[in-house]
């Protein structure tokens, strides 16, 4: 017998009316007649302060997150995004908008273990570059050099510390900012030192600095309006700024270098957007029932713990359904587990048209 939708409410339930699904047939021919009447299945679950405009928004925005894996064999024509994307939407490497929570923690925890090990690599390599310094940089250059050398190694160590606590979605944005903004400032400062006084040409290692900053960030799953707003705001702004206060802005190395800047700018979110794609593909895979769609237990008790957490704290109650599919097995055994599939995928969909987006929902057990 299989059985089960575990439903997990954020809100209090004003009413909720379920009544049992009985499937009546003779033959398969009126498997369509079937799966209509399951959908006429009455349940209601009505919360307060939202609309039914906001149930469709929400359904639809399931839909667009969650694509279900298929083991379908028929043959179809391929749309043209999906040679690109592979049945994923531009929308969702695009921006972070349809993504739900449960995958922008997962992604957070993989950001921040990707952010931990190169703040290790770059606490050790950057102290490891200053007997270069010594050979290459004057004395008047070299003093300062070595002050922001060490900042950014004891920037790099704070930042490894932090990343072993449990910091969240934003807290995870605003570390990988500020590593980011850090690596930015050494840049910048380390050109102004040596345009100070009597300038000297700034070592190679200096010169790439910035580019270094953009391949650092093809490490990590970004989106591409993160992405390019990062590379903006940190690599090429900074570096537009600091030609124009050289007056140097219109030259041909600076405009060469803005010209390497949008090549490596586009190989970095190339590599992010497939890095994103695989992340996606996983995580849909691993979380949701390739049957009816819907998300599997573990996820499910992990979204029960967080809502547990979170009203505890802000001492709010919430509220928990269960539901069961009654006598579910004379279905599969009058008709085939195919018609049972059908009762599934029929229960599942409708779930998401009545429950609305604020409430947590998924499979609790097939049995």
């Amino acid at each position: 017998m299989r059985s089960g939708c575990g439903c997990v409410l954020k809100r209090s339930i004003r009413i909720c009316v379920y009544c049992p699904l009985i499937l009546q047939a003779h033959h398969q021919s009126t498997l369509g007649t079937q799966v209509k009447r399951i959908t006429r299945t009455v349940l209601l679950v009505r919360l307060k302060g939202q609309d039914a405009q906001t149930d469709k928004t929400g359904a639809q925005r399931r839909s667009k997150t969650h694509v279900p894996a298929t083991d379908s064999k028929e043959v179809t024509l391929v749309p043209f995004h999906n040679i690109f994307f592979a049945n994923f939407r531009f929308s969702d490497i695009f921006s972070a908008r349809h993504h739900t929570y449960d995958f922008m923690d997962s992604r957070a925890e993989y950001i921040t273990m990707r952010l931990r090990f190169m703040a290790f690599f770059f606490a050790m390599a950057t102290p490891l570059y200053i007997p270069v310094d010594y050979y290459t940089l004057t004395t008047e250059h070299f003093i300062p050099i070595v002050i922001v050398r060490c900042i950014l190694t004891l920037i790099h160590v704070i930042v490894i510390l932090i990343t072993f606590r449990k910091l969240g979605i934003m807290g995870t944005n605003i570390l990988f900012g500020a590593d980011m903004l850090a690596a930015t400032l050494f840049s910048v400062s380390s050109l102004y030192i040596l345009q100070s006084g009597v300038s000297e040409v700034p070592p190679v290692g200096y010169a790439f600095m910035p580019f270094m900053i953009i391949v650092m960030l093809g490490l990590f799953p970004l989106t591409l309006v993160c992405s390019l707003l990062i590379m903006t705001l940190l690599v090429v702004g900074p570096y537009i700024g600091f030609q124009i206060w050289l007056e140097q802005l219109f030259t041909r190395e600076s405009l060469d270098m803005l010209f390497l800047f949008l090549l490596f700018m586009g190989i970095v979110l190339w590599l992010q957007s497939g890095q994103l794609l695989m992340l996606l593909k996983l995580y849909r895979e691993s979380t949701r029932d390739v049957l009816t769609g819907l998300i599997n237990r573990r996820v499910l008790m992990k979204f029960l713990d967080d809502e547990a957490d979170e009203n505890g704290k802000n001492g709010r109650h919430f509220s928990v359904l269960m539901l069961n599919l009654d006598r579910f097995k004379r279905i599969n055994d009058s008709h085939g587990h195919f018609t049972g599939d059908l009762v599934l995928k029929a229960t599942a969909r409708m779930l998401e048209n009545e429950i609305r987006n604020s409430a947590g929902y998924g499979g609790y057990g097939w049995t």
